[in-house]
């Protein structure tokens, strides 16, 4: 079966959506956050990691016909195979995902501020060359 464009696009926009929100919550200091905002940059990121996960998933079941057993590997398995340059960067950004939905109470709200005021090219870098790819 061959990639669906429909899932592809729908899988984008939950990454490009969370970007949004990442850029206008990491404008402010962690410190000036409200509480809603805080959980807003965390829910953010879960969103991101799971429809990045989703998207890398389709790909390489329908594109290359395997079958990840990891959100890291399902991320990291089509970044490699479509050369995307900083693998790494996004690993590290799947990660984050874990602790967000299994240790909310030791999450250093922090690192993830840092995390996503960081810029997002490495993501756009998969997500340009996944649709390349279709």
């Amino acid at each position: 079966m061959p990639v669906d464009e429909n899932v592809v696009r729908r899988r984008v926009l939950d990454v490009v959506n969370a970007i949004g929100e990442f850029r206008r919550l990491a404008s402010r200091e962690p410190a000036e956050m409200t509480v809603d905002e805080v959980y807003s940059m965390r829910y953010n990121l879960i969103v991101l990691a799971e429809a990045l996960a989703a998207l890398s998933t389709h790909v390489l079941v329908e594109g290359f016909g395997y079958r990840p057993r990891t959100y890291v590997e399902a991320v990291e398995q089509p970044a490699r195979r479509l050369d995307v340059t900083c693998v790494d960067k996004l690993k590290a950004l799947i990660r984050l995902r874990g602790p967000l939905l299994h240790a909310h109470w030791a999450i250093d709200d922090e690192r993830v501020h840092r995390s996503i005021r960081g810029n997002f090219e490495c993501v756009e870098e998969l997500l340009e060359k996944v649709r390349r790819h279709d």
